[in-house]
């Protein structure tokens, strides 16, 4: 008995591979997606993940990742530290010249500090939770903020 192959284009439901292959995305990705989205554009099926091709398409389309730039030559543009609420460690050394050794000593100390939170096993600083504890202990800012460099 010859299995019929279906071509991908008219297939219902895709597998993670197919999905990956024919949308040119990692699968990885792909199944990251899958998991979050499922009951959107994905169904768990036994042990596997299915991607509702016609589903995907849609949620694709009005993906901002999509979406094309307002005009012709502009480019999405990442937001300035000045802009930002939440910082990543190396983010919030660059943004208050912090000293990068002393700072992550300080995130790595046993005290429990108010202004980091975690996304899953990163830390983020809040900004303003760490510009409120900075401001009630200037002694600790004083010491992790950059010296002057050495002049040999």
């Amino acid at each position: 008995m010859e299995e019929k192959k279906i071509p991908v284009g008219e297939k219902y439901s895709l597998s993670i591979k197919e999905a990956a292959d024919y949308f040119g995305i990692g699968t990885k990705k792909m199944r990251r997606l899958a998991e979050d989205h499922l009951g959107t554009f994905s169904a768990y099926n036994g042990n596997r993940y299915l991607i509702i091709r016609a589903e995907f398409e849609a949620y694709l389309k009005k993906s901002p990742i999509m979406q094309k730039p307002q005009e012709e030559g502009e480019e999405l543009k990442r937001a300035q530290l000045e802009d930002k609420s939440i910082f990543n460690p190396e983010e919030a050394i660059a943004f208050y010249d912090l000293s990068r050794r002393r700072f992550k000593k300080l995130l790595e100390g046993e005290e429990e500090l108010p202004f980091v939170a975690y996304f899953k096993k990163r830390k983020i600083i809040i900004r303003d939770e760490f510009e409120e504890y900075m401001e009630d202990h200037p002694e600790i800012m004083e010491d992790i903020k950059n010296g002057k460099a050495r002049v040999s």
